[in-house]
Formats: C-alpha cells, sequence, structure tokens
C-alpha cells in the first residue's frame, strides 16, 4: 500500500514539472515577440516611369522638288545654294518672249473688237443691227479675252516660284539650260518647326494621343529635344505590327536637319500610377508571392500579385493598398499574428 502512494507522488511531481516547463515555454515566446523589433514603410501610390527608346526619324516640316510645269529655256536664275526664300521669291525665269508677242497681239485684237462691241451695241438699240449680229461681236470678244487669259497663265508658268519658306537645296541647272517637266531644278525644304517620325508597337496604340509629349536626341548630341504628337497613322503596319506616328519640334536655328536618325523616349502610359514596393519585400510561395504587412502591432501575411519590375522595385496591382504598413526586414522569421515593433523608414 504504500508503494502505491510513492508511485502517485512520482506521477504528481512530473506533471507539475511538465505544467511548469510548459509555462516557461510559453512565457519566454511572448517574451520573445514582444521583443521582435523590423524595419517597416508605410504604402504610398506614385507615377510610374513608363517609358521605351524607339528609332526614329527627322523630317522636313514641308519639302518639294522643284520642276517645271512647262519646257523651256533658263534666262536667269535668282537663288543661291544652300539659302533662305520667302513663298513666292521668284526662283527661276524661263524664255516667255514667243508668249509675250502673242499676248502683245491678242491685246492689240482685243482692243479693236472691244471698240466694235461697244459700237454695235448702239446700234442695237437703235436697232441698227439685228441680235444675232451684236451676239457674235461679244462671242469674238469673249474668245479674244479667254486667249488672253491662257497666255498670261502660260507665261506666268514661265516663272518658278517659292511654294513656300523655306531653305533652298543644291541647284541642277544652269542659265541657258533647255529644261522640261521632268527636269529636276531644286529641292524647297521647310525645316523650322522639324516633324519627327517614329513607330510604336502595337498593344500601345491607345497609350499615344495627340499632343503627347516626346523627347529624342540625335547622333552625334546629347542634346535633348522636345516634341508634341500631332498625328498617328490610321493603320497597323501588318508587316511591323506597328502604327506610325509623327511630332513637331522648334528648330530654329536650323540644326535639325531632315534625315537625321533621331532615338525617341516615350512614356507609353505617363497617366499610370501605382503602387512600387522594394523587391526585397516579396516573399515567393508555393501559388505565387506574398508580404506581410503589420497592422496594430500584428503581422498579416498577405498575397499580392505584380506588374511591372525594375532592378530594386516591383510593381503591386492587387493586395495591398496606399497607407498600409510593408515589412521590409526578418521576413523569414515572420508569421500571421505576430507581435512585432516597428521601425518606420523614410
Amino acid at each position: 500500500m504504500k508503494k502505491k502512494y510513492t508511485y502517485i507522488t512520482a506521477l504528481s511531481l512530473t506533471i507539475f514539472g511538465l505544467l511548469g516547463c510548459s509555462g516557461s515555454i510559453k512565457k519566454q515566446k511572448e517574451k520573445e515577440q514582444k521583443n521582435t523589433t523590423i524595419d517597416a514603410v508605410i504604402v504610398a501610390d506614385t507615377q510610374i516611369d513608363f517609358s521605351t527608346v524607339i528609332s526614329g526619324t527627322l523630317l522636313a516640316n514641308e519639302a518639294t522638288e522643284l520642276r517645271s510645269e512647262t519646257q523651256g529655256r533658263v534666262i536667269s536664275i535668282y537663288f543661291t545654294e544652300g539659302s533662305s526664300v520667302k513663298k513666292g521669291d521668284l526662283l527661276i525665269k524661263m524664255d516667255d518672249s514667243e508668249l509675250q508677242a502673242n499676248l502683245k497681239r491678242i491685246i492689240v485684237d482685243l482692243n479693236q473688237i472691244k471698240k466694235e462691241f461697244v459700237r454695235r451695241k448702239d446700234l442695237l438699240n437703235v436697232k441698227g443691227i439685228s441680235q444675232e449680229e451684236f451676239e457674235q461681236s461679244q462671242s469674238k470678244l469673249e474668245s479674244l479675252e479667254a486667249q488672253q487669259a491662257l497666255l498670261k497663265v502660260q507665261i506666268a508658268k514661265t516663272e518658278i516660284r517659292a511654294p513656300f519658306s523655306g531653305k533652298i537645296g543644291l541647284r541642277e541647272v544652269s542659265q541657258g539650260s533647255y529644261i522640261t517637266p521632268n527636269t529636276l531644278i531644286t529641292t524647297l525644304q521647310q525645316i523650322d518647326p522639324i516633324k519627327i517620325e517614329f513607330s510604336i508597337p502595337e498593344q500601345y496604340k491607345n497609350s499615344l494621343s495627340k499632343k503627347t509629349s516626346i523627347i529624342f536626341t540625335t547622333e552625334g548630341t546629347t542634346k535633348e529635344w522636345h516634341a508634341v504628337v500631332y498625328a498617328t497613322d490610321a493603320k497597323i503596319e501588318p508587316s511591323t505590327r506597328t502604327i506610325k506616328a509623327r511630332a513637331i519640334c522648334a528648330n530654329p536655328n536650323s540644326e535639325l536637319l531632315p534625315g537625321s536618325f533621331a532615338k525617341v523616349k516615350l512614356n507609353l502610359d505617363p497617366e499610370r500610377r501605382n503602387i512600387l514596393i522594394p523587391a526585397s519585400a516579396l516573399i515567393p510561395v508555393l501559388n505565387g508571392q506574398k508580404v506581410f504587412l503589420i497592422k496594430d502591432g500584428l503581422t498579416i501575411s498577405t498575397p499580392v500579385k505584380t506588374g511591372l519590375r525594375t532592378d530594386k522595385e516591383v510593381e503591386i496591382t492587387e493586395g495591398i493598398k496606399p497607407g498600409d504598413t510593408l515589412a521590409l526586414t526578418g521576413l523569414l522569421q515572420l508569421k500571421d499574428s505576430l507581435n512585432v515593433s516597428v521601425n518606420l523608414k523614410h
């Protein structure tokens, strides 16, 4: 009987010992939880620089090859190669002596028929001639007037004038040359302002619109130029799956020349704002990725979806919102509902 009591006493001591040990472990864990300090940051939304570099080509604002509408001999040249001209300036004069002679003859005939027309009109008023005779005189007058107008047009075509203000290219004809409508005389380029043409991938077609600002540089210089998109093509190129766009840029000192290669920096989504967090705050899990948020001093495991990535940051498209407190350090030791102290980073 005495032996039985001894067993009970030993068992009781063992149980109390285990309970005491368990309580000590629990208190130790609570102590450790209260003493855990981690770095954290307040989440904020920001504007993402969704920029890309695209090749482009500079184009003249206006450009044309100057050719004659008629054939003839060049008798005068009024421009200097590489010079600037204004709209309407006379550039080339062709021989028009034969046309001028015909015009003088027409003017003489026209003056005579006008006198005859006035006389017959007076006769018609007093019934001196028939209506038919008067109409014949009127028809002859109108015919000569039409011939005079035609000759003036033909004479005007012997003068090559600048269709717009710009810079003249190299001269391809000389005084005394006989030219035809196929003969290239020179070129004319308007380069202030200047255009830049580039193409963007099809998926970004809705990100580009009129008044979109772009920045570009040209070969041999680091100077940045600012331009504004003024038009996009009405179709997508089937072979490249891209859409053409054109922007315009001021070029008052003619530093930019048509045909130059350009590198265009374009922000394809300038209004895009979202949440960027340090890439180190992400924790890979079986079905994706997660982060730890902190609320009321407790950790919360939160699954997230990511978007764009840079070397140091990741865009979060779903899972957290501005104002949340995000854990940055001690991630491998964190778990749900862990009591932590926060050291906020700015």
